[in-house]
């Protein structure tokens, strides 16, 4: 074998490594799960004595220093309680959906957490989303899961700031 045998196989084995783990963040085709289905979900839950709502804070970064285009979608979402009483549940988030017209963007989220923790609410944190035009509108599906039972959640009609 000659010299750049190894070399080469060690960047392709790495670049397939990149690029599958890049795959859990990904823009769904349209028949890959409907708009009408993640949009039939609840914009309330009550749970246990907690009643919650999705609250989120979705941005874009072109700072200076930054990518050139910006930096891509970062979503921070909060479950809240609708009267700010202490969240008692233990909630595992599974995955985002946020759908932007005829496009969904779908992710799991990073183990960051916000560094402001209030007892009336948990958050999540989702990164490396599409380069969507930020100021604009989207809505935004959250799964998430208690125990063993599976939820979902929706917040509609929701803002991407643009941060300078």
């Amino acid at each position: 074998m000659n010299r750049f045998f190894f070399p080469t196989l060690r960047f392709l084995c790495l670049s397939a490594f990149l690029l599958l783990a890049h795959c859990s963040n990904t823009v769904l085709s349209p028949s890959d799960i409907s708009s009408e289905t993640l949009l039939s979900s609840p914009d309330t839950l009550k749970i246990d004595s907690n009643t919650i709502v999705l609250n989120t804070f979705l941005f874009r970064d072109f700072e200076p220093g930054g990518e050139q285009n910006g930096r891509p979608l970062k979503s921070l979402i909060y479950l809240t309680t609708v009267d700010s009483s202490n969240l008692t549940l233990s909630i595992e988030f599974e995955k985002i959906f946020i759908i932007n017209g005829s496009e969904i963007w779908s992710s799991v989220f990073s183990d960051k957490k916000s560094s402001i923790q209030k007892p009336f609410e948990i958050d999540a944190i989702a990164e490396n989303g599409p380069k969507w035009e930020p100021e604009i509108y989207v809505d935004v599906i959250v799964n998430f899961k208690i125990g063993s039972k599976k939820y979902q959640i929706k917040a509609i009609d929701q803002f991407i700031y643009k941060e300078n």
